[in-house]
């Protein structure tokens, strides 16, 4: 079946030897030929060819042709050696509207019986069909993602560009309505939806014929006849519904569905916004961007509604904070850890920081209680004086970076519960500056550090940035952002000889 429920049938009979007639087998007079409620034979479309016994020649006779309500049926003359008949047959119009709003994996049996005079089935045979060439009317993609440096004052922000394909496959539609809704959390955009840029200023939305020129559209849509959608308190738009149905038709000016079409728009995103999400921890669904449509053509009115669903490339998210390996320090014992706040972006980016609260978690014990476990286990320092000297060394590499006496918010807290001690750094106002510093964490299994073991142990270190202080432009970050590092340890020096 192709694109357009268009299916084509051959069906070749062979009539019975003489050895099976003297063995009493009945004869066949008529093939039946059933199709499965759904589809409809073409009109014209039937072709017969037939050889008679003793002639080469083949004829075209559909004399023998009697249509039914469910197909139709063919007399066998006695003479008949062979017979060919071939049709085409169409999806009804529910059957083929079902597959446009997605139901597109259906399958359809048509069966053919040669029977005898008592209207007993000699033989059987089946043959089926599949929808799953008809693609749904409506499909949608993010097309490009531009990033915008800030300018004027203006913060930073992404362009998203969408597009939502229609292909009627050569139905013309008499109504079509289409529902957008941006169910992912991080596409929120403003009010000024479509107004970003001299090319959107004009036109709320560019709709064109998807072959040939997209530059120039097939109709202007009022912007009365866009129904945005609101969050709760109407600050940012969360979708719009369209009505396209009187732009729908094959006069000048009117969209002809029988071609496929094409409708793009714009949606705008704030740098900061995307920055607040865990970069380890994002779902693509939070991206998520779905249209769906009602429509009708012929007698089908809003048969099924059809949805689709298009993800924002991954690329439009950067880490808000990293840390990684710094190696380890045999004559320390330890493992060293680099961390970056705002660290460099992708694109250039200028996130304002107006707080930071930074958590890093230790374990208090010195020896491990389950050797399944020991890799897992690190110290923030052997004693108080090690922990103190510590948290001292990083207050130090931080005011470091902040020559001009910006840094008086600068607050690092080493506190504890029953198994851990947590470090905390807090910062306020930083701007885009970017922070980095490095401690070390100390490995509480002591066979690490036996050379000759001749094991390494791998640990690794969580560090977050968490939601209940760290903000951007004053907007507090959506989850808390973690990043992870790891490094092996072990081969240090031999405790014996």
């Amino acid at each position: 079946m192709d694109n357009r429920g268009l299916a084509s049938w051959e069906i070749v009979y062979t009539a019975p030897n003489q050895a099976y007639i003297d063995k009493g087998v009945n004869i066949p007079v008529k093939l039946d030929d059933t199709l499965q409620t759904g589809l409809d034979i073409v009109k014209d479309s039937i072709q017969v060819e037939t050889k008679l016994k003793g002639q080469d020649q083949v004829q075209n006779d559909n004399s023998q042709i009697q249509t039914t309500d469910t197909g139709f049926t063919y007399a066998i003359a006695d003479d008949v050696e062979t017979i060919k008949i071939k049709y085409n047959t169409q999806l009804t119009d529910e059957e083929f509207a079902k597959a446009l709003a997605g139901n597109n994996n259906t399958t359809y049996t048509n069966t053919v019986k040669a029977v005898d005079l008592n209207e007993a089935p000699v033989l059987t045979k089946n043959a089926n069909v599949n929808t799953n060439a008809i693609k749904m009317i409506i499909s949608k993609k993010a097309y490009d993602v531009t990033y915008h440096a800030a300018e004027g004052g203006n913060k930073a922000y992404y362009t998203l560009d969408w597009e939502i394909d229609i292909d009627a496959h050569d139905k013309q539609l008499t109504e079509l309505n289409l529902s957008d809704i941006l169910t992912g959390q991080a596409i929120i955009i403003s009010p000024k939806i479509m107004e970003t840029d001299e090319n959107f200023k004009k036109l709320d939305m560019k709709i064109q014929y998807a072959e040939g020129n997209y530059v120039t559209p097939i109709v202007e849509i009022s912007r009365d006849d866009l129904e945005l959608k609101y969050n709760d308190d109407k600050s940012r738009v969360t979708g719009f519904n369209l009505d396209l149905t009187k732009y729908l038709g094959t006069d000048k000016g009117k969209i002809d569905t029988t071609k496929k079409f094409k409708i793009t728009y714009r949606t705008q995103v704030d740098d900061s916004y995307l920055a607040s999400f865990d970069p380890s921890q994002i779902d693509k669904q939070d991206f998520k961007n779905t249209v769906s449509a009602g429509f009708q053509f012929g007698e089908v009115k809003n048969p099924v509604t059809s949805n689709e669903a298009s993800d924002v490339p991954d690329d439009t998210i950067d880490p808000l904070i990293t840390i990684s390996s710094g190696g380890v320090d045999k004559n320390k014992l330890a493992l060293k850890w680099n961390v970056t706040i705002n660290p460099p972006r992708k694109i250039p980016s200028s996130l304002n920081m107006t707080k930071i609260l930074f958590e890093d978690t230790f374990a208090k014990i010195k020896s491990c209680p389950d050797s399944t476990k020991r890799n897992d286990y690190q110290s923030f320092g052997w004693n108080e004086e090690k922990r103190n000297e510590q948290i001292e060394n990083i207050r130090e590499q931080i005011e470091k970076q902040f020559t001009d006496g910006s840094n008086e918010s600068l607050d690092i807290t080493l506190t504890e519960d029953d198994d851990n001690y947590i470090l905390n750094i807090k910062l306020k106002n930083t701007g885009t500056k970017q922070i980095a510093f490095s401690y070390y964490t100390y490995g509480t299994n002591p066979y690490i550090w036996g050379g000759n073991m001749n094991q390494n142990f791998s640990y690794k270190n969580n560090v977050k940035l968490l939601k209940s202080g760290t903000s951007i432009d004053g907007q507090a970050i959506i989850t808390d952002i973690t990043a992870t590092a790891s490094q092996n340890a072990g081969g240090g020096q031999a405790l014996v000889t």
